[in-house]
């Protein structure tokens, strides 16, 4: 996706698909738009970065407990939105993502949004292998790939658990339920803690 700065207050985002589906998801924040056939122009944004230049912007490299709480419940809208259209993402990308406003980050890989069938996607293209790669996905290479529209809940975890507290390279299930147990007993900790059950099918995203 280009995203071009058009004045201080707008922005051009331009892709050649499902630029329908990413205008939806503007709408569930009140974000103002112009919908064409190959763009997307935004209006009313205070600041809007990819989501590399906004951690590199931090003054700190994990934000804060509210802060993290906050993007946790907006990404999580993001999800369910779109499990209700019967579609899903099958993993966020560290280089597919913007954050508007500095607390609404949107996935920007739309190429990478699945019709669900009977509560699976299938994956027909090769994954890219980043930072917040679905754990159901890791090490699967041969095409299709027919899993849980509920992959994509296990890369919300490791991306919540990587701006509040860190990851380490390549980690476990079993190792980012013993990272959150140092916020046990928070709202964020069951949060996160459901997103990593052993049945992918009893997962949940919790947006109260």
């Amino acid at each position: 996706m280009i995203i071009d700065k058009l004045t201080n207050s707008s922005y051009k985002l331009t892709h050649s698909s499902n630029l329908d589906i990413l205008a939806k998801i503007f709408d569930i924040f009140n974000i103002k738009y112009t919908l064409h056939v190959s763009s997307l122009i935004l209006y009313n944004i205070n600041s809007l970065e990819n989501f590399r230049e906004w951690r590199d912007n931090l003054p700190h490299p994990c934000i804060d407990y509210e802060n993290t709480l906050s993007i946790f419940y907006k990404l999580g809208s993001i999800f369910l939105y779109l499990e209700k259209i019967s579609f899903q993402l099958s993993s966020l990308d560290e280089n597919n993502m913007i954050v508007v406003n500095n607390d609404i980050v949107i996935p920007t890989n739309i190429d990478n949004i699945f019709s669900i069938e009977k509560n699976q996607i299938s994956i027909e293209t090769p994954l890219n292998n980043n930072k917040y790669l679905s754990l159901e996905l890791r090490n699967k290479k041969i095409l299709p790939i027919l899993t849980s529209y509920k992959c994509v809940y296990s890369s919300l975890a490791l991306f919540i658990i990587d701006i509040f507290l860190g990851i380490d390279k390549n980690p476990s299930k079993n190792s980012l339920i013993e990272k959150i147990k140092v916020i046990y007993s928070t709202r964020l900790y069951w949060l996160i803690r459901n997103l990593l059950l052993d049945d992918i099918n009893e997962c949940l995203i919790i947006n109260i």
